[in-house]
């Protein structure tokens, strides 16, 4: 009777203990004025046709989502950069990036906001900063122009995958084809 009873009190601490191990990094107001010091940053909401979602589709092999939300970054009237929040799963819970884009597309800086899977499977800052000046030109694959993480492969892929997102949607709204 009594290990019934304090049954539900191990599953209750146990559910805790996991929460608790989830981490956000960064406040994502915090992380844009870091990334972006001195710059007016700018709301913008894109939406994709359904022909743009379906080529995006079929380019990244994954799906795009249809309503995104960039933040662009200027000073003196001059666009320095752009800014995307990405929140995707990476094995059974979610990761949420800010991916930073140069005026010409080309990766900026990755940045963890939150993770919420084991610290195990989180990347480090150095592997993130492997991403910075790579472009639409680069396969941005881990095992091919990336190092694999070791005992952090589907995070490598998630991330990854998040890049050549952010590359492919700024391409779309930003710079044409």
């Amino acid at each position: 009777m009594w290990s019934r009873m304090r049954m539900p009190a191990v599953v209750f601490a146990l559910a805790t203990l996991e929460s608790l191990a989830a981490h956000v990094y960064n406040e994502p107001e915090q992380a844009l004025a870091e990334e972006f010091p001195e710059c007016t940053i700018r709301r913008e909401a894109h939406y994709l046709s359904r022909e743009q979602a379906s080529a995006l589709q079929e380019q990244l092999s994954a799906d795009p989502g249809r309503f995104h939300t960039f933040y662009v970054a200027e000073r003196a009237g001059q666009v320095i950069g752009y800014g995307i929040f990405d929140t995707h799963r990476v094995r059974t819970k979610n990761e949420t990036l800010l991916v930073t884009l140069m005026p010409d597309g080309a990766l900026r800086r990755i940045t963890m906001i939150s993770f919420f899977e084991p610290e195990d499977y989180l990347a480090p800052q150095r592997w993130l900063d492997l991403f910075s000046g790579r472009g639409r030109e680069d396969a941005l694959r881990p095992g091919v122009d990336l190092p694999i993480m070791s005992g952090a492969t589907l995070t490598s892929q998630a991330v990854a995958a998040s890049a050549r997102r952010a590359i492919a949607l700024h391409r779309v709204y930003f710079s044409g084809p």
